[in-house]
């Protein structure tokens, strides 16, 4: 760069951060998003027609522009009089357990679930599934040992089934192992997704999202209303798979392998969030009922 175009230059972003004009300062527009009609694209407009007035350089006119710019944030600080804004759509969401009609969850039974109050706002992509039990001592349980307790797991909606998931140890364990995180590994714990952490359990309870199982779960995070829910679980024929029976603990005298492990599961409730809404949002949500607007709802099945 020659030494004239150097000095030029210096010259203009002195100009450009000196004390400015009254009468540039006028002319030039405040954009203020909040309340002006204008859009940026506008604002630009008349930014470029004024430079070609008054003749600014490149280097004035981005300086003049971030001046103004600056000043409307400035004073947005002054204004003690905006409104405070309050979403009150959700008063509060709370956790209701649902027991099944049958208390005998041996193998090969079926464990129905179901929630028949159609006036509740319910949630399913955040339920859970609560299993507590115990495990013949000196077993260890695998990894998503929890989900091989069961063959296939169904949802229902209104008696219309939404989706279903066989051999649930096996898609699960592999949707977990290519797409899971670590953090989700390690908020998963509760669940009984353990990745080479075996630990045994004489009594276990483990805590399953109805996500790791079912895909419509992962994706539809909507509430669901005016409905009856059932969730229907199958039992394994056996719980050799849940279990590692060659396995030992290293803190403990070794134990000769357990030929026939077992599991028995004293409990299962399904966790589903109930949703209270303010009187204004429960009149819109009921209006889609109201003119039968049909909600989409994308299953994935998963089967091996």
């Amino acid at each position: 760069m020659k030494s004239e175009e150097l000095k030029s230059f210096i010259k203009a972003i002195a100009d450009a951060v000196s004390k400015r004009r009254p009468d540039d300062d006028v002319a030039l527009p405040v954009f203020d998003p909040a309340t002006s009609d204008n859009g940026a694209e506008t604002w630009c407009n008349n930014i470029a027609e004024l430079t070609e007035e008054f003749g600014w350089s490149s280097i004035a006119t981005v300086a003049k522009a971030e001046y103004r710019f600056q000043s409307m944030s400035s004073s947005s600080i002054l204004d003690i009089g905006e409104k405070v804004l309050f979403d009150d759509s959700i008063e509060s969401i709370e956790f209701h357990p649902y027991t099944p009609y049958n208390d005998s969850f041996k193998n090969n039974d079926n464990i129905h679930i179901c929630i028949n109050r159609q006036d509740l706002i319910l949630l399913p992509s955040q339920s859970q599934i609560l299993v507590e039990g115990t495990v013949e001592k000196g077993c260890l349980l695998v990894n998503n040992g929890a989900a091989f307790l069961f063959q296939d797991i169904r949802y229902e909606l209104n008696g219309v089934e939404i989706d279903q998931a066989r051999n649930c140890g096996i898609t699960s364990t592999m949707k977990g192992l290519v797409s899971y995180t670590k953090e989700m590994d390690h908020s998963l714990q509760t669940a009984g997704w353990e990745v080479g952490a075996k630990k045994i359990h004489d009594k276990f309870t483990v805590t399953i999202p109805l996500s790791h199982i079912l895909g419509f779960a992962e994706d539809y995070k909507k509430v669901i209303m005016n409905g009856k829910h059932e969730l229907i679980l199958n039992r394994a024929s056996t719980d050799v798979n849940c279990l590692d029976l060659a396995a030992v603990d290293a803190n403990t005298v070794p134990q000769p392998p357990v030929p026939n492990g077992e599991i028995e599961i004293t409990r299962v409730t399904w966790r589903m969030p109930v949703i209270k809404v303010s009187d204004k949002e429960k009149l819109r949500l009921m209006s889609y009922v109201e003119r039968s607007i049909p909600v989409q709802i994308v299953p994935h099945v998963g089967a091996v």
